[in-house]
């Protein structure tokens, strides 16, 4: 079971000339995961806003993504480090894999402020998340 889910309806405008999800909208599709998921550990889009950045993005096509059926983006699991998190997720299409992924992100202090420690607050709702 995921720790994290969410469904995204692919657009038309989405595809290739064969009906494929284009391979450059799978990291988008991920990073609305990966965005949805921090903020429900936040307490949702009006909470403190944090700044992340991204580090690293690695994606594996499994199979094909089609226009006309919903997407499942999942949060799988997470590591947490010092400052910062590396999220694995997958994308599924009835009852298939289709992606697979993992992206490092970097807890930032704010405007120029560098990197910062993962707050605790996130730390244990991973924790509680992945119990």
């Amino acid at each position: 079971m995921p720790a994290f889910e969410t469904t995204i309806k692919p657009r038309f405008y989405e595809t290739d000339g064969l009906g494929h999800i284009s391979n450059t909208v799978i990291p988008a599709w991920f990073e609305i995961g990966r965005t949805e998921f921090l903020q429900s550990l936040a307490g949702g889009p009006g909470a403190r806003r944090r700044v992340w950045l991204t580090a690293s993005i690695q994606i594996d096509y499994v199979a094909e993504t089609f226009y006309g059926s919903d997407v499942s983006v999942r949060v799988t699991d997470v590591k947490v480090g010092n400052t910062s998190l590396t999220l694995f997720g997958e994308l599924w299409q009835d009852g298939k894999l289709t992606a697979r992924g993992s992206s490092v992100l970097v807890h930032m202090a704010g405007e120029g402020g560098g990197k910062a420690p993962v707050p605790d607050d996130i730390r244990e709702a991973i924790a509680a998340q992945f119990a």
